[in-house]
């Protein structure tokens, strides 16, 4: 199971969100293909700036992200007030197998803008062995 926390802080609309992958991950890792959702295109990834990408992160064909999860921690990232939504799939280097969400279609964070409220949620990975 994925389980995905998010923060947005007030005034500044800054997200915080932490991702922890429990209870283990597998044993050669995991890696988060992700991108976020800027403004009023709810369908195009974007890539942040260099500068917010969490440790070990590279860019995937110019329009996306991975990130490796890191093996004794969450993965935490901080996102800019413009930020709408991450979608992301997994996978799972072990076996080289996508993880995706229901209908093999991307999980989706939702970052609902509300200054100063947070959003908890978990995201099942499915029936796939993590």
């Amino acid at each position: 199971v994925l389980v995905a926390r998010s923060k947005t802080m007030a005034p500044s609309g800054i997200h915080t969100v932490a991702l922890e992958c429990t209870p283990t991950l597998p044993t050669k890792g995991l890696i988060l293909h992700w991108g976020v959702i800027r403004g009023d295109d709810a369908v195009a990834w974007h890539v942040l700036p260099r500068e917010l990408f969490p440790p070990g992160t590279t860019v995937y064909k110019d329009k996306a992200m991975q990130t490796p999860f890191p093996r004794m921690t969450k993965l935490t990232f901080v996102l800019d007030a413009e930020v709408k939504a991450i979608h992301f799939a997994l996978k799972n280097e072990e076996t080289g197998k996508w993880i995706t969400g229901p209908n093999k279609k991307d999980f989706v964070i939702q970052l609902d803008g509300k200054r100063g409220e947070g959003d908890t949620g978990a995201v099942p990975t499915t029936t796939a062995a993590v």
